[in-house]
Order: C-alpha cells, then sequence, then structure tokens
C-alpha cells in the first residue's frame, strides 16, 4: 500500500540513505505534482553532493542545507500519509500503444484531475503508460475504490502498452483481465472502461464489480472527454465517500447528449 511505501521512504531518510528514500518515491508516486516534487528534490541534493565534492560550501552549509532538504521530503511524507489515511484512491490508467493511432490521453487525464482537485473524499493516482505489470502493482498499492481505464479495447480484452517497449505483449485478454479485477473485488467499487467495444469485457466483470461503465462500440476522444468530465464533476459534487455512480454516469452523459455527439449513447452503465 502506498502507506507502507511512504514509511519505507521514512526509515531510509532516517537511516542517512536519502538516495534510496528518492528512488522509492519516484517509482511509486506519479502524479504530476509528486514528480514535479521529486524531480526538484532529486535535482538539489545531486548539487548538494556536488557541491561538497568540490568543497564549494563550507561544511556547516552543508550540513544546514541537508537538514532543511530532509525537513521538506519528511513533511512532504507526512502530508501524503494524511491524505491517504483520509481518503479514498482513483486510479487512472492510460495507455496509448505507438502502434495503434494516438489517443488524447492527456486531456482526458486533466480533465478528471481538474475536477477532483480540491475533493475532500477522494484523491487521483495516475500512470499515463500503463502495461499489465502497472495494473498489478498499482491497485495493490493505491487499494482504489475506481479504476479508470484509458485505452484502446476490442471485445476480448485492453491494449496496454508493451513491456519492454516494442515486445508487443500490451494485450490485456479477458481471462487475465477477469482474473486480476476478481482478486480486487474486494476494494474496487467501479471499474470504468473508457475504451471502444469493452462492452463484452464490461459484461464479465459485472459479476463481481458493483459499478461497470463501458462502451459498446468504438468511441472518439472527444465523448470520452467529455464523459470523463461530467463523470468527475458529478462524483465531486456529491461530496461523499460513498458517491452514487449511477447518477454520475447519468452526469456524464448529459454532457455528451447536450452537445449531439454522434456516439453520445456508445457509453453504457452496466
Amino acid at each position: 500500500m502506498a502507506i507502507d511505501t511512504i514509511k519505507k521512504c521514512q526509515d531510509f531518510i532516517g537511516n542517512n540513505k536519502m538516495s534510496n528514500a528518492i528512488d522509492l518515491f519516484e517509482t511509486n508516486f506519479t502524479d504530476d505534482e509528486s514528480v514535479e516534487f521529486i524531480k526538484l528534490l532529486s535535482t538539489e541534493t545531486k548539487q548538494l553532493a556536488r557541491s561538497e565534492r568540490m568543497g564549494i560550501l563550507s561544511f556547516s552549509q552543508i550540513n544546514l542545507t541537508r537538514r532543511q532538504l530532509t525537513a521538506r521530503f519528511l513533511s512532504h511524507l507526512t502530508f501524503l500519509k494524511n491524505e491517504f489515511a483520509s481518503k479514498h484512491s482513483i486510479l487512472f490508467l492510460g495507455a496509448s500503444p505507438s502502434s495503434l493511432p494516438a489517443l488524447n490521453i492527456d486531456t482526458e487525464h486533466y480533465k478528471i484531475k481538474s475536477q477532483l482537485e480540491n475533493n475532500e473524499h477522494f484523491i487521483l493516482r495516475s500512470w499515463l503508460k500503463t502495461t499489465k505489470k502497472h495494473v498489478l502493482s498499482l491497485t495493490n498499492e493505491f487499494r482504489p475504490l475506481i479504476v479508470h481505464f484509458a485505452c484502446h479495447g476490442k471485445t476480448m480484452g485492453l491494449h496496454l502498452e508493451s513491456d519492454p517497449p516494442g515486445a508487443n505483449n500490451g494485450f490485456f485478454n479477458l481471462s487475465d483481465f477477469k482474473d486480476v479485477i476478481a482478486n480486487r473485488s474486494d476494494m474496487i467499487q467501479c471499474l470504468i472502461l473508457s475504451a471502444c467495444e469493452s462492452l463484452e469485457l464490461g459484461q464479465h466483470i459485472k459479476t463481481f464489480i458493483p459499478n461497470v461503465i463501458v462502451t459498446n462500440q468504438k468511441v472518439h476522444d472527444k465523448a470520452s472527454i467529455l464523459f470523463a468530465e461530467g463523470f468527475y464533476q458529478a462524483i465531486d459534487n456529491q461530496n461523499t465517500s460513498t458517491p452514487d455512480y449511477k447518477k454520475a454516469y447519468d452526469t456524464g452523459m448529459e454532457f455528451l447528449k447536450v452537445l449531439n455527439l454522434s456516439d453520445a449513447y456508445t457509453v453504457e452503465f452496466i
């Protein structure tokens, strides 16, 4: 879980292993805010080490700067720990393999993030180049209440990123996907398959996930983005840790229908 990772980072720092803590954090926390934070902290830590080797700063200056960096990192870890202790996770898993037409994953993610930015009950965790291994590790790490896949789909599976890139092993077939989600049915309350032709896949998942949203045919980026914006706006407005997912779906559909999009009826709640 995320809190376990935070504890490990804190332990590394307590044992003067700052670089290990940075590496662990960088691997596990990939939302925009965390990426920006750890990138800056890593740069400043490396600059400090370089200054120490070159004798640019005095001993007291080195110690002062090191204490300041450590304090910032510990403060951020405490903030995240409190967030995870008090909020449910929404996990956004995007993928747009280079072998298939490009999807506007970034915009869909941005719209969702914008709707949930100040939500008191949910925290958004994201991975924009998702492999099958990421699905396993991130669901275990964050134990999300809502999982949102944004990727290419077909009747019997999802197209995720290959691991390693170019290996052509990114297709998540129905059998494997069903097993993975079934094993996490104790945590996931809502599964969104923002992927073309995902109805049959969703119908198999519905046997153990109470709220499933799919598309019954091909769907354009614009429709996926608009639906996501409306759905998560409703989640935010309900202001509860136990939202009515059908009502949120209905709001998402309103966003599509008001613009009279040709694929406005491709998104289904099953």
